[in-house]
């Protein structure tokens, strides 16, 4: 259905979890999908049974009536940062502490380590699995990698964060909005402009002009009308 429905109600005291817990991750699998939460849950389970400092706590499956789980909660960890190069040493014994555990986290990240107020870190997931047949060889490149991973600006869940607020920025989506409602469409170049200048800096009339050589080819993007546009319209252009 395109969308995630939960609710977090006080847990059992018998879970230890007193009081209504904070939660800081919804994760949730798509039908089919049932490797991915499994080897999740795997992950979770070992590290909380064998070094359960090391993650954000596990809270409760997140099911459809009761009977097949679609995901987890994970508690919050208050006033945590992703992790950066001033944090190399402390990550590399966290990331140790998982490989020890026969764990590799891959999709390495700043993001995939919690920094804490008082210095503490931790690893979060999503964790890549099968947790078997892990080889030496695999956790040192992985181990090698973090020092570059961490010296990474902006970071993996940086740039993605900020690509998600550019497509959501009201003056963009109401840009496009004149396009198709004045023209009937959206040309590629607009997201060929939006890739190399991170906007778009068309105005209605300078599209308009694309438009109708759109329109008088045949309504054909050709590679000639992209790079008239470019000399036209590019950064360079713009003295963007």
């Amino acid at each position: 259905m395109d969308y995630v429905s939960a609710s977090v109600i006080p847990a059992p005291q018998a879970l230890g979890l007193e009081g209504t817990a904070r939660v800081v991750r919804v994760s949730d699998w798509y039908p089919g999908h049932w490797a991915g939460i499994e080897n999740e849950m795997r992950t979770c389970r070992l590290i909380q049974e064998r070094d359960p400092g090391l993650a954000p706590r596990f809270l409760a499956h997140v099911t459809e009536n009761h009977l097949r789980v679609v995901g987890f909660l994970l508690e919050y960890v208050a006033d945590a940062r992703e992790a950066g190069v001033e944090d190399l040493e402390k990550c590399r014994a966290v990331l140790g502490r998982l490989h020890a555990l026969g764990i590799m986290k891959r999709r390495l990240s700043r993001h995939s380590f919690l920094v804490k107020a008082d210095g503490e870190v931790l690893v979060r997931g999503p964790f890549d699995g099968p947790l078997e047949g892990v080889g030496n060889e695999m956790l040192q490149e992985e181990m090698e990698s973090l020092e570059g991973v961490l010296a990474e600006s902006p970071s993996t869940f940086e740039d993605q964060t900020a690509r998600i607020l550019r497509l959501a920025d009201p003056e963009r989506v109401k840009l496009l909005g004149e396009f198709r409602k004045t023209y009937g469409f959206v040309l590629p170049f607009v997201y060929w402009l939006e890739e190399h200048t991170g906007r778009i800096t068309l105005t209605l009339e300078e599209y308009g002009v694309l438009a109708k050589e759109y329109e008088d080819n045949g309504f054909a993007w050709s590679k000639e009308l992209q790079e008239r546009a470019e000399k036209r319209f590019g950064p360079s252009a713009k003295g963007v």
